[in-house]
């Protein structure tokens, strides 16, 4: 059996306010170590969100990798 360890953690999160409407952002980190071999993905979230009976609810999640590739962050990034 092989064993993996993976650590991943928010680096940033915030709510803005545009048109009205609020938008959430996060951008996370994501490191992983499989027999030997280090791996590291920076994604993001952008959410929005809608006001239904008092509530606030996710209308839409976008998610989209930054980078997937060596830990070192030697790979190619991806443009937002």
């Amino acid at each position: 059996m092989t064993r993996s360890k993976q650590l991943a953690r928010d680096l940033q999160a915030g709510l803005e306010w545009h048109h009205c409407q609020p938008e959430g952002r996060i951008c996370q980190e994501q490191c992983s170590l499989h027999q030997g071999n280090a791996s590291a993905v920076l994604s993001r979230y952008l959410d929005t969100y809608i006001r239904q009976g008092g509530q606030w609810l996710f209308q839409s999640r976008q998610y989209s990798f930054i980078y997937n590739g060596p830990a070192d962050l030697s790979g190619t990034y991806t443009p937002l």
